[in-house]
């Protein structure tokens, strides 16, 4: 057995560049994320304890 293998170089290049436009999506909904805040008010009374939540999951 051989500690060797072989792929096809414009297979590799393609699947790199899907992964980086994953990435780079990934990132944008982070970013987005960040920037968005819900009001206390958003989830309505029997959720009021989210946003205060998701705030101090922020900081981690």
């Amino acid at each position: 057995m051989t500690d060797q293998f072989s792929v096809i170089t414009q297979d590799l290049v393609a699947h790199s560049r899907t992964v980086d436009a994953i990435g780079d999506g990934v990132r944008e909904a982070g970013d987005a994320g960040l920037t968005v805040r819900a009001g206390g008010d958003a989830y309505g009374k029997i959720c009021h304890f989210l946003p205060p939540l998701w705030a101090s999951c922020r900081t981690l």
